[in-house]
Formats: C-alpha cells, sequence, structure tokens
C-alpha cells in the first residue's frame, strides 16, 4: 500500500503532504469500480501508521530524513481529511 501510494504521488515520504493524500483517495473514490468505503478506510490507515513510524522520534527517521534530505515525513491523514470523517 505504501508503494501504490508513493507510486501515485511520485514523491519520496519525506516529500508527503495532506494534499498528495486527499488526491490518492478523491482518485479512489471517483474511479469507474470505486472501492468500498471500509478499503479505502484500510488503506489511509496503513498509511498513516507508516507515517507515524517515520515521524515516531524513538526511530530516528525525522534527523536521518532532515540531515540527508533537508526535509522530514509529516501526518498525511488526519481527522480533517480521513474518510471516517467525510464519509
Amino acid at each position: 500500500m505504501i508503494r501504490r501510494f508513493g507510486e501515485f504521488t511520485n514523491l519520496y515520504p519525506w516529500q508527503w503532504t495532506p494534499a498528495e493524500a486527499e488526491a490518492w483517495i478523491s482518485d479512489l473514490r471517483s474511479r469507474d469500480r470505486a472501492l468500498a468505503l471500509s478499503t479505502i478506510r484500510s488503506y489511509e490507515i496503513t498509511v498513516r501508521l507508516f507515517c507515524e513510524y517515520l515521524t515516531d522520534n524513538r526511530y530516528g527517521w525525522m534527523q536521518v530524513c532532515a540531515d540527508r534530505f533537508g526535509s522530514t515525513p509529516q501526518l498525511v491523514f488526519h481527522e480533517g481529511n480521513s474518510v471516517l470523517h467525510i464519509g
């Protein structure tokens, strides 16, 4: 799922923003054969958990990304833009 999202954005994880996440979900919901809401929710959760891992200081990825790329990962799904709350 992380690879699919990365391919959709054509960006690295430290470059992802909520705008890309919202565009991805909109794309999934607007297809001729739209995915079930529960499936989209599971996609969001997967990406959110990955981003939580990247942004958790216990693992050091924030510092690695800042040092190597000058940018750090961020949470791209939150209460305001998740399918659960857009419904």
